[in-house]
C-alpha cells in the first residue's frame, strides 16, 4: 500500500482497527493478556517506522529555523504546561486523576502531531525534521 493511500484513508483504517480490536476483545477476553508481551516490540516497530521517515538531509534546516525552533520549544515547554496547570485546577484534587491528566496532556505523541499538521496542510516535513530537537530537549 502506498503511503498516500494510507494517509488518505487513515481515519477509516483507524475505525476498522478499533472495531476489530473491540470485537476481538469482547470475543476473546484473555487475548490481551496473551498479547501483552508483544506490546514493547510493536511500540518499537511503530517508533522505528516513524523515525525512518525523518528527512535527515533537512535536519540542518529545522535547526537553523530559529523562529520555528523557539516557537516549538516555547509551546512545548512553557505554554502547554501552564495551560495544563490552569486546566487541572478545574479537576478534583485526586492525585491519581491528576497524574493521569498530566500524562495525557503533557506527553503528546509526536506522530499524531505530525499527522494532524499534515492533514491541516502545515509543514509536516519541518515538524518531522524537528523531532530530534524535541527529543534532545
Amino acid at each position: 500500500m502506498p503511503r498516500e493511500w494510507l494517509e488518505k484513508y487513515q481515519v477509516w483504517a483507524y475505525a476498522v482497527a478499533m472495531v476489530v480490536g473491540a470485537g476481538l476483545g469482547l470475543y476473546y477476553p484473555t487475548l490481551g493478556e496473551n498479547l501483552e508481551s508483544l506490546a514493547s516490540f510493536v511500540l518499537a516497530l511503530l517508533l522505528y517506522s516513524m523515525f525512518s521517515q525523518i528527512p535527515f538531509p533537512h535536519l540542518r534546516k529545522a535547526f537553523a529555523n530559529r523562529r520555528f525552533a523557539a516557537a516549538l520549544l516555547t509551546a512545548n515547554f512553557i505554554v502547554v504546561p501552564l495551560l495544563v496547570r490552569w486546566l487541572s485546577r478545574l479537576l478534583p484534587e485526586q492525585p491519581p486523576l491528576l497524574l493521569g491528566v498530566y500524562f495525557v496532556l503533557l506527553t503528546p505523541c509526536i506522530d499524531y502531531v505530525i499527522v494532524l499538521t499534515h492533514l491541516g496542510r502545515g509543514n509536516a516535513g519541518l515538524l518531522l525534521a524537528s523531532t530530534p530537537l524535541l527529543l534532545l530537549a
